[in-house]
């Protein structure tokens, strides 16, 4: 099964397949000393995913310490570097520097997820640099943003239904 992942030790409930992961973080446009940045990283599975193609900067935000502890274990387990930082979407601009990271992938499987993706929306034109992606996982469709162009939207039927938007910076 191209989805098991000898890393994933410590999940979520939301967990996704890996290859769902990694398609997303190939859509981004990651490369070899990039900086990728997943603002909402649980378990880190989309910055492992990152860093097992290419070597770069990969920081994560999780606002619960289990999910900071767990991506600590798998990131050992998968040999990969991560930057983790305990926090809320609020507190990033104040942990990356501004308009430097080339990617934002993350993760929104929520119920009601509309002032998360407003603060996520906000958070990402800080630090993303010009032309920069913002890539979403979610189970919902998500309008454009003022500052964001809709670039893609893919569908991907795995038990359930998941889109992956594409968003570049304006």
């Amino acid at each position: 099964d191209l989805s098991k992942r000898e890393y994933k030790l410590k999940t979520t409930a939301v967990s996704l397949n890996s290859c769902i992961e990694y398609g997303a973080v190939r859509l981004s446009g990651y490369k070899k000393n990039h900086i990728l940045l997943d603002p909402l990283c649980r378990n880190s599975e989309v910055l492992l995913e990152a860093g097992l193609y290419a070597k770069g900067r990969l920081i994560g935000l999780d606002s619960n310490y289990a999910n900071i502890k767990n991506s600590k274990l798998n990131a050992k387990i998968a040999n990969v570097e991560l930057e983790l930082h305990h926090g809320d979407l609020d507190w990033i601009e104040t942990k990356i520097e501004q308009c430097r990271v080339g990617e934002v992938v993350t993760v929104l499987m929520l119920r009601e997820y509309k002032e998360v993706v407003r603060k996520l929306f906000v958070q990402a034109r800080i630090v993303l640099k010009k032309q920069g992606k913002l890539v979403i996982i979610c189970n919902k469709t998500i309008p454009e943003h003022q500052d964001f162009k809709l670039m893609k939207q893919y569908t991907v039927n795995k038990g359930t239904s998941y889109y992956i938007l594409v968003f570049q910076k304006k």
